[in-house]
C-alpha cells in the first residue's frame, strides 16, 4: 500500500509537519519558529524545499496551550498527487506532536498578532519618519535662533557705539555735567549685557566717571570764582582796572578747559579791556590838546626849538605814555622839524 502521508515544510524556516491527519485549510504553529503554517488543499501542489541553515541564536520557543477537544478525524485523500512517500523527502522527517486545529477564537488571536507584527512594523516606519522630521525642524528652529540672537547683539553693538560717541562729543565740548548724565544711563542700560565688547567698554566708561566727577568739582570751583571777579568788577573804577585784568586773564588760562567758564571770563576780559582803552584814549586826547596849546605861542612866535624843548621834556617827565599818545607826539616832532 502506498504511503499515504501528506508533509507540510514550514514557510519560513522550512521544518517539515506530517499533517495526514489535519483538514485542508487548516492553520498550525511551527514548533522551531512560531510562523503560523496553512494545509494546502487538496489540489495545491506541496512545494518541498531543503530546510535553510540554522539560525545562530534560534529565537525560544513558546508554546501555546491547545484547547482540549476532540481528536480530529483524519481528512481523507482526494489527489494522489498531494500524497507524497516519505521515503522521497528532501530531508528526514521530523516526527513529534502533530499540532492539533483550533478554536476560531485561537486563530483570530493568532492572525490579530500577525496584524500586530505588521502594524508595528508600520508604526516604526512613521516613527522613524517622525523623528527624522522633529530633528529637521530643531534644526531650522536652532538656526532661527541663532540667526535672531545675531541680529540681536549686532542692534547691541551698534547702539552702544551711537550712545559712545555722544558721550564722547559732551566731553569734547566740556560739557561734564550733562555727559555725567549720559553716563549713568548707558551704565544702568548695558550693565547686565553679555557681549564682550559691551561689556569692556561699560567696565572703561565706569572707570571714566571718578576723573569727570572731578571735572565737575572743579567746575563748580570755578564758577564761585568768576561770580567773585564779576563782583570786583562792579565795584572798581575802570582806571583801577589794571589788577583786574590780570586776575580775569590768570582764570581764563587755568580754567580753559571749561567753555562756559572759559567764555565767560573771556567776555569779560574784553568788555574790560574796551572800557579801558576807550578810558586811556580819553586821556591821552586831553594831554595831547594840553600840550598843543602849550607849545602854539612859541609856534607862532617862530620858536620851534623851544616847543621841540617843550614836548620832549614832557615826555621823559611822564612815566607812562600810551603807545598812542607816543604816536601822536613823535609826529608832531617831525612836523616841527620839518619847519626849523
Amino acid at each position: 500500500m502506498p504511503n499515504t502521508d501528506v508533509i507540510v515544510a514550514c514557510a519560513s524556516c522550512g521544518t517539515q509537519y506530517n499533517v495526514s491527519s489535519m483538514a485542508p485549510g487548516a492553520k498550525f504553529k511551527c514548533q522551531k519558529c512560531s510562523t503560523i503554517n496553512i494545509v494546502p488543499a487538496g489540489e495545491e501542489p506541496i512545494k518541498y524545499q531543503s530546510p535553510p541553515p540554522p539560525r545562530p541564536q534560534a529565537r525560544p520557543q513558546v508554546k501555546l496551550p491547545v484547547k482540549a477537544g476532540p481528536k480530529p478525524t483524519p481528512a481523507p485523500s482526494r489527489i494522489s498527487g498531494s500524497r507524497v512517500p516519505a521515503s522521497k523527502a528532501s530531508v528526514p522527517l521530523k516526527r513529534g506532536k502533530i499540532p492539533t486545529r483550533k478554536s476560531e477564537e485561537n486563530e483570530e488571536a493568532e492572525m490579530g498578532a500577525i496584524k500586530g507584527g505588521i502594524m508595528a512594523k508600520e508604526n516604526r516606519k512613521y516613527i522613524y519618519i517622525g523623528g527624522a522630521v522633529l530633528l529637521v525642524i530643531l534644526a531650522v528652529v536652532y538656526v532661527m535662533h541663532s540667526n535672531s540672537v545675531a541680529a540681536r547683539d549686532k542692534q547691541t553693538v551698534e547702539d552702544v557705539a551711537k550712545k559712545s560717541k555722544e558721550i564722547i562729543e559732551l566731553l569734547g565740548a566740556k560739557d561734564y555735567a550733562t555727559a555725567l548724565e549720559k553716563i549713568g544711563a548707558f551704565i544702568k542700560e548695558f550693565r547686565e549685557c553679555e557681549i564682550p565688547e559691551v561689556k569692556k567698554n561699560v567696565e572703561n566708561t565706569e572707570k571714566s566717571i571718578k576723573g569727570i566727577e572731578q571735572k565737575i568739582e572743579l567746575e563748580k570751583e570755578g564758577k564761585g570764582k568768576l561770580a567773585n571777579l564779576m563782583e570786583k568788577k562792579s565795584n572798581t573804577p575802570p582806571d583801577q582796572y589794571e589788577d583786574l585784568i590780570k586776575e580775569l586773564t590768570g582764570f581764563r588760562n587755568n580754567y580753559a578747559e571749561f567753555s562756559q567758564l572759559f567764555s565767560k571770563a573771556d567776555s569779560e576780559l574784553k568788555d574790560i579791556e574796551t572800557k579801558v582803552a576807550a578810558k586811556q584814549e580819553e586821556e591821552d586826547t586831553k594831554a595831547y590838546n594840553d600840550l598843543m596849546a602849550e607849545i602854539k605861542p612859541m609856534v607862532n612866535d617862530g620858536k620851534i626849538d623851544a616847543a621841540i624843548t617843550y614836548l620832549k621834556k614832557y615826555w621823559d617827565d611822564t612815566p607812562k605814555i600810551s603807545k598812542r599818545l607816543q604816536g601822536a607826539l613823535k609826529k608832531k616832532l617831525s612836523e616841527l622839524k620839518a619847519m626849523k
